[in-house]
Parts: structure tokens; C-alpha cells; sequence
């Protein structure tokens, strides 16, 4: 072998060490992007999902995207109207707790006035008996089963009436219904009154304190529980956040935390290896040039997700926008600053996504 070969061959043998030994300890940090859309961290709703039927979805993408609904359900009849709160306009902000809405239930503020004012009578009952007579208090039962007897009169004639407009179709099998437990509600009053007449009229004067006593803490028990459906029907937010709305949006209420978005990207597995949650991120809202904003990874998905025959890793950050230059809902470029890789590593990874096409999202 002449002289000249062997310097070209100990040459590209050097050329070759050097550059392996370049490429295994010279290290560079992996970066990439990825199209991506911006969600609020937490979005509370409000839909009309039936003619009777309302429900509340809470969606907290701080833990997962985990989804959370509450039922509000009413038979027809019952319900009367949905009311929003006053000042329920776009960009509103609101605080957690506050009432959004009110299922306004005819039945249920009836119960409640009707409760109160058997209240107010056992209360009023009970100090008369306190310092009044048995031959007085005895008058005071039959006054009250006089008193039964017309609302149970009422109550007949109404119920029916309901038979009569049921058979004709005026009114759904629900309303009947109602009509007749308000019924037998009526009659269940007019026995307990004639009961409470009996032991009146057979009791002694300790015995009848006793029973006023007990009839004011069994009424308010159940004014405690009808008071407390009724609360139910104040629908409240549990997050604070904006009124927001979306284009061709179902929810009749829907209220965005927005301090911190969201950016949801699809990532290729040989890419996701090199992501760990804390990794920095670059925000890139698409059509508007010059805003950015800095986050971090906060989950990388344990499986894969296939699409149009891709497959990749759903990988999630938080982006801090207190200064609410990000709008929530749009599509913006994701710039990973993932671990640092080899020289050999990073060109590798380069080539092999040089013709990537954008993964949906």
C-alpha cells in the first residue's frame, strides 16, 4: 500500500472517531413543534339536555380532563322556568359559589310558604295553651278541623276537576298526579286535625303542651327539608372564572378559568420519550404575530392514540395567561425544549421527522 493511502486511511479513520466522539458527547437540547389547541384549565356548564332535565358539567383538565355532572331533574308540572341571574353577559367575572341560575318550582316555594305559616300557627298554638284553659284550647282543635275540612272540600273539587280535564286531554298524567297527592295530602291533614281534637278534648292540660311541642319540632323538620330542596334549586358555580361563549355553543351558562390555558398537542412516540413533565414550552397563537407565552409540560399520556394511520401521545401544558393575552378555544404552535440528546441523537430525530405532516388536533 503506498504512503498516500495509508494518510487517506488513517485519516478517515480519525475523521471517523472524531466524529463519534463528537457525536456522543456533544449534547443539544431537543426541540420541536407541534399545532395544538388552547383550553381553559377548568370550564363549568350548563345545559338543557330535556324538556325537564338540566344538567351542570364540570371539566378540570388540572387533574386530567376529569368531567363531573350534576342532574337537575323535574316532572313537567313541577317545573316552571329557568332563570339566569342578573348581569349573565359574556366576559362577566364571577366568584366561586356565586348563583348563576334558578330552577324556579311552583311546588316547591308552596310547600315552603305553606310550612312556615303551620309554623307560626304551632307556635301561636302553643303559647295560647300556655296561658289559656283546656275548655279554650279544646276550641282551638275544632276551629282547626273546621278549617281541614274546608281545604279538604277544596282539594276534592280541584282533584276532580283534574279527572275530568285528564280524560279530555287538557292536562298531561303528570299534573294529575300532582293534583291528586295534593289530595290525600288534604285528607291526611283533616285526620291528623280530628285526631288532635280527640286528644284534646281526653287529654290533660301537661299532655296537650307535650303534643304542641311535638308537632312544632316535626314541622320544623320538614320546613328544614323543604327549605333545603329548595336551596338545591339555586344552581351555583363552583369555580371562578369568566362568562364565556363559544361559536355554535349548547350551554345556556358557560364559565371558563382562564388565568391558565391548557395547550393539548399530539406528539410522535419517538419524540414524546425525550418529554417529561416540567419541560419548558413556547406558545404561538396562530394569527396574532409577535405574541408568545412560556409554560411547562404537566402530562404525557401512558398510551398512544392512533389517527389517520399516526401514532402519538396526547402531551399536555399549562401556559400561565393572567395577563389574558391568549384566547382560550384557539389553535396556536407548540414549541417543545425537551431533555438534551446526543449530536448523533438530534440529527437523527431531525431527519427522521424532516417530512412530518401535522397531526390532527
Amino acid at each position: 500500500m503506498s504512503h498516500g493511502r495509508v494518510i487517506t486511511l488513517v485519516g478517515c479513520i480519525a475523521a471517523l472517531v472524531l466524529a463519534g466522539f463528537l457525536g456522543t458527547t456533544i449534547r443539544l437540547r431537543a426541540s420541536f413543534e407541534q399545532s395544538c389547541h388552547l383550553l381553559p384549565q377548568a370550564e363549568w356548564l350548563l345545559l338543557q339536555t330535556a324538556p325537564d332535565t338540566f344538567e351542570a358539567r364540570l371539566l378540570d383538565r388540572r387533574v386530567g380532563n376529569r368531567t363531573q355532572t350534576d342532574l337537575f331533574r323535574f316532572q313537567r308540572g313541577d317545573f316552571v322556568s329557568l332563570r339566569l341571574s342578573e348581569g349573565m353577559t359574556p366576559g362577566t367575572h364571577i366568584a366561586a359559589g356565586y348563583q348563576v341560575a334558578l330552577l324556579d318550582s311552583y311546588e316547591s316555594r308552596q310547600t315552603v310558604g305553606q310550612l312556615d305559616l303551620r309554623m307560626q300557627e304551632a307556635v301561636t298554638g302553643l303559647r295560647a295553651a300556655e296561658s289559656g284553659a283546656k275548655e279554650a284550647l279544646v276550641a282551638q282543635a275544632r276551629d282547626g278541623v273546621a278549617a281541614a275540612e274546608a281545604e279538604n272540600v277544596r282539594r276534592a273539587s280541584m282533584f276532580e276537576h283534574a279527572r275530568s280535564m285528564l280524560r279530555q286531554g287538557v292536562i298531561s298524567h303528570e299534573e294529575f298526579v300532582r293534583r291528586e297527592a295534593r289530595h290525600r295530602e288534604a285528607q291526611a291533614e283533616l285526620e291528623a286535625a280530628r285526631n288532635w281534637l280527640r286528644a284534646t278534648e281526653a287529654g290533660e292540660r301537661d299532655e296537650i303542651l307535650a303534643m304542641h311541642r311535638a308537632r312544632i319540632d316535626l314541622l320544623r323538620q320538614r320546613l328544614a327539608d323543604a327549605e333545603e330542596r329548595l336551596e338545591a334549586q339555586r344552581i351555583r358555580c363552583p369555580i371562578a372564572g369568566e362568562l364565556a361563549t363559544l361559536a355554535s355553543d349548547t350551554a345556556l351558562v358557560r364559565v371558563a378559568s382562564v388565568d391558565t390555558l391548557y395547550a393539548f398537542a399530539p406528539v410522535p412516540p419517538s419524540r414524546a420519550m425525550h418529554l417529561a413533565p416540567g419541560h419548558a414550552v413556547t406558545v404561538r397563537p396562530l394569527g396574532t404575530p409577535g405574541v408568545r407565552a412560556a409554560g411547562h409540560v404537566v402530562r404525557i399520556d401512558r398510551h398512544a392514540t392512533q389517527y389517520a394511520g399516526r401514532t402519538f401521545f396526547w402531551v399536555s401544558a399549562a401556559v400561565p395567561n393572567e395577563d389574558g393575552r391568549l384566547a382560550a378555544g384557539n389553535r396556536a404552535e407548540l414549541r417543545f425544549h425537551a431533555a438534551k440528546i446526543s449530536l448523533f441523537a438530534w440529527i437523527v430525530d431531525k431527519l427522521s421527522h424532516a417530512s412530518d405532516r401535522t397531526l390532527g388536533v
